[in-house]
């Protein structure tokens, strides 16, 4: 999820979900943090806010604890710049939990599951264990098959974890080999 609206607001957070929706961002509303990658809070109704947010209040006096403050009633042209601003700065990377069971070979994010079979299992669990993975490397992992063997999975995997995680996740090193993206964080259970 790009972008999570924290309020209580009901009929404020469809108006900014709508909106953000409207111009291209995945958004949801809801009443506590998600793993979004932005947030968008009602300072009216909560203090607890992560860093980097757009902060919104009828209170312009609340202005001083919010970076980004948009002052209610919300423009939506306002509110789109101050997401596009924000989403385009290039420390704002989202980090991606993803908890991989061993025994079902089920990767799982908080926006779905996928499973793998036992030979992409292998390969990311060898891609968490070194910092950069050879073909080579990875094609003792088949056996000591051919070398592009390591390619055909990295696809492989690469398309399957594309189904639950934003952007890159297996990042290529022209004449080096794989890693991972440092927008993901695995946990094997």
């Amino acid at each position: 999820m790009d972008i999570c609206v924290i309020t209580n607001d009901a009929v404020l957070a469809r108006f900014i979900v709508l909106e953000l929706q409207e111009a291209g961002y995945k958004a949801c509303s809801s009443e506590a943090p998600t793993d979004a990658q932005l947030y968008i809070c009602d300072l009216d109704y909560t203090n607890n806010i992560p860093e980097d947010s757009i902060c919104f209040s009828y209170d312009e006096g609340k202005r001083g604890q919010a970076k980004n403050f948009l002052q209610r009633p919300i423009d939506a042209s306002k509110l789109k710049a101050a997401v596009a601003k924000l989403l385009s700065d290039p420390t704002m990377t989202k980090i991606f939990s993803v908890e991989v069971d061993r025994v079902s070979r089920k990767a799982r994010t908080e926006a779905g599951e996928v499973r793998l079979s036992e030979k992409e299992l292998k390969l990311l669990a060898k891609l968490c264990e070194t910092p950069m993975l050879s073909r080579e490397d990875g094609a003792k992992i088949f056996g000591d098959g051919e070398s592009n063997i390591v390619d055909v999975y990295i696809h492989y995997l690469r398309k399957k974890l594309a189904k639950v995680c934003d952007g890159e996740t297996v990042k290529s090193m022209r004449g080096e080999g794989y890693t991972l993206s440092d927008s993901l964080n695995i946990k094997f259970t």
